[in-house]
């Protein structure tokens, strides 16, 4: 009778570690799908980080490109003698801190990107976590007997979870790199101006006054 009774009393404890297992895989699983979502909430507008460094862009090139035809105007006054070649040559000051703004801009860029990949690495981090997770809660309720608790969540549940980060990966990653190649363009605009117009006065040559 005794044995019975401890064969009872193990059968039971089996079964509430089986149900205990499914319980605590349940709340895992759970645990990091809330992560995912409150991840993917919170950064849902991280592509509008670029906008203000864009714009800054814009009125940097757009600062320079005036700068370039204020030296160009400069350099057209007739006799370009030595006192006007040096309002020509302070022009290229100019033009060199509007470069050194560009370069700022593209320093911003760095800190966008930063974030970005900080966002990216989260996201890797929690899919795998729901793939963990989800493997573990099939485990547990595999060697559930009593079939109860169920999994709080079906295969198709979490599947498109999945899904959703897979897309949202690609859509960050399409994004970063689309605004890295934009920014780079400006940066190597900037930096051809600035060469073009230094060129372009150190071969001047000014004109003794009569």
């Amino acid at each position: 009778m005794a044995a019975k009774q401890k064969e009872a009393e193990e059968h039971e404890l089996a079964n509430k570690k089986q149900q205990i297992a499914v319980e605590h895989a349940n709340q895992r699983l759970s645990e990091a799908i809330q992560l995912l979502i409150k991840n993917m909430e919170s950064n849902k507008n991280i592509a509008k980080e670029f906008e203000a460094v864009f714009q800054s862009y814009e009125q940097h090139w757009g600062e320079m490109k005036k700068h370039k035809q204020d030296l160009l105007n400069a350099a057209k006054v007739t006799p370009l003698n030595f006192d006007q070649l040096y309002i020509v040559q302070d022009k290229i000051y100019i033009l060199g801190n509007d470069e050194y703004q560009i370069q700022n801009d593209a320093y911003q860029i760095g800190n966008v990107e930063y974030d970005f990949n900080n966002y990216l690495d989260a996201l890797k981090s929690q899919e795998e976590g729901i793939r963990v997770g989800w493997e573990q809660l099939q485990t547990a309720a595999a060697q559930n007997s009593l079939g109860t608790p169920l999994p709080k969540y079906t295969e198709v549940e979490v599947k498109g979870y999945l899904e959703d980060v897979e897309q949202e990966l690609t859509e960050v990653e399409s994004t970063l790199l689309a605004k890295k190649k934009s920014a780079s363009v400006y940066d190597d605009k900037a930096k051809g101006l600035l060469q073009e117009m230094t060129d372009y006065v150190d071969g001047l040559v000014a004109m003794e006054d009569e």
